[in-house]
């Protein structure tokens, strides 16, 4: 039995198929966010802030692609990484082996 995650699951679909995908995880946030409002409240709010910013940015009609052509795919996973390294930064949080991952400022 493999435990998958949502990462695992839908990257890949979501970079190529985005109008499929993102309603999807967009719906799937909402059950994990109801979950972190009860384990840590603060995380929650910090979070559904957080794609309250990235949600404005999107155009109000058609906000999703239908289909990404290779070379938008490529953009998508460098949005991705850049995206995750903010955010190890921001978080502090530690590697699959337990290692602190760098700060922006430790690199």
């Amino acid at each position: 039995k493999v435990n998958a995650t949502i990462r695992d699951r839908y990257v890949a679909s979501a970079s190529s198929s985005p109008n499929v995908v993102f309603p999807v995880l967009l719906r799937l946030a909402q059950s994990h966010l109801a979950a972190a409002r009860k384990q840590r409240p603060g995380r929650a709010v910090k979070l559904e802030k957080e794609m309250v910013k990235i949600i404005q940015l999107f155009p109000k009609e058609d906000p999703f692609p239908t289909r990404l052509k290779l070379e938008d795919q490529g953009e998508f996973f460098i949005g991705l990484y850049q995206q995750q390294h903010q955010l190890f930064g921001q978080l502090g949080q530690k590697s699959d082996d337990g290692e602190d991952l760098p700060t922006s400022e430790e690199e």
